[in-house]
């Protein structure tokens, strides 16, 4: 009889024998142990795609959806609230702010003004509010100090705010810049391959399953104690991302197809029954009866030729001899009306 080893849960396969281990046990194989927290985030790193396998493409998206660009956002919306208080004559214990007070709150809404290191100080100070908009309150204060002005009106930073007020605003002007966002790359191998609208189908997918839940949870509020819409928003530009990956893949396919203009040709040659359409339109506007039917006796279930459709037309009775010549010069290929012009003018009208 064969001896069987005793059963080892999974996780303990990777452990080294302990030192109580029979001599004549089988060598256990070496395994290279990778501590998970020592890893530097990267694309070979990333759980997300849209920031490992996609990240070149999604990076113009990373300061604004992620969580320094919302940060940033925050930022704006609460920089040119106050600035809005000094000009409400009403509200006059905030006065008109100076040429330096507003410089200072202009730099504050730019990248350049808002650093990720200026974000990195909203997250330590988060760490002791635990409420992350209260975080930005903190340090647009003490940002303020350096101004004589805004040191005077340091109660009235996120005055009358809610959270909500503030992030509303920021995921709006997320949405907004980001539309306005270049996403795409400008070199596209040609060659024939479904990969680029497969991939775009994938992430389409993906992006649909966010945006339906998005649609679906935010609407629903359980009261001012529900904050589980600011978890679901903070996926929003995953949503946009896997969008737009899917856009720029659909572009990328679509400028590698090639037109087949002999096998085109060949097809509309081939299918000469869609002028049934004109020529009924021409024999109902002089009278002829019964268009419909007479043209779906000629060609419901017959394949059709230039042949057999000019000598349909030749036989229609009551139809004027011009009106016959003119419908005689249709042809499949040329039965387009404007439609060139309405896909050329299509860009304009988007």
């Amino acid at each position: 009889m064969s001896r069987v080893a005793a059963c080892r849960p999974l996780a303990t396969l990777a452990a080294p024998p302990s030192a109580h281990t029979p001599s004549h046990a089988a060598p256990q194989p070496a395994v290279a142990h990778v501590q998970p927290s020592k890893l530097e985030l990267s694309e070979l790193t990333a759980v997300s795609p849209l920031d490992g396998r996609y990240g070149r493409l999604s990076a113009p998206l990373r300061n604004i959806f992620s969580e320094y660009g919302l940060i940033r956002f925050r930022v704006l919306v609460e920089c040119r609230w106050l600035q809005q208080l000094s000009r409400i004559p009403a509200v006059t214990e905030v006065p008109p702010f100076s040429p330096a007070a507003n410089a200072l709150l202009d730099h504050l809404c730019t990248p350049e003004g808002c650093t990720p290191e200026f974000a990195m100080r909203v997250k330590q100070v988060e760490k002791t509010t635990n409420h992350d908009v209260k975080a930005v309150e903190y340090v647009l204060k003490d940002e303020f100090k350096t101004n004589p002005e805004l040191a005077q009106v340091l109660e009235f930073t996120h005055f009358a705010c809610t959270s909500e007020d503030i992030n509303n605003l920021s995921h709006a002007l997320m949405l907004k810049e980001a539309v306005n966002a270049h996403v795409g790359s400008s070199t596209m191998p040609h060659k024939v391959n479904p990969i680029d609208f497969e991939n775009s189908e994938g992430n389409l997918g993906v992006a649909n399953a966010l945006m339906d839940h998005l649609v679906n949870k935010l609407p629903i509020s359980r009261w001012q104690r529900d904050l589980t819409d600011s978890t679901v928003l903070r996926n929003l530009g995953v949503g946009i991302g896997h969008a737009m990956l899917a856009y720029a893949s659909t572009l990328k396919g679509i400028s590698k197809l090639q037109i087949n203009r002999v096998k085109l040709a060949a097809d509309l040659d081939d299918s000469w029954e869609v002028l049934a359409e004109p020529i009924q339109t021409v024999m109902r506007r002089y009278g002829v009866s019964e268009p419909y039917e007479k043209l779906k006796a000629f060609t419901r279930g017959q394949r059709v030729t230039q042949e057999s459709m000019m000598a349909f037309v030749d036989g229609i009775d009551g139809l004027p001899v011009e009106a016959k010549e003119q419908l005689k010069l249709l042809t499949p290929a040329n039965y387009i009306g404007n439609a060139v012009q309405q896909a050329t003018d299509l860009q304009r009208h988007l």
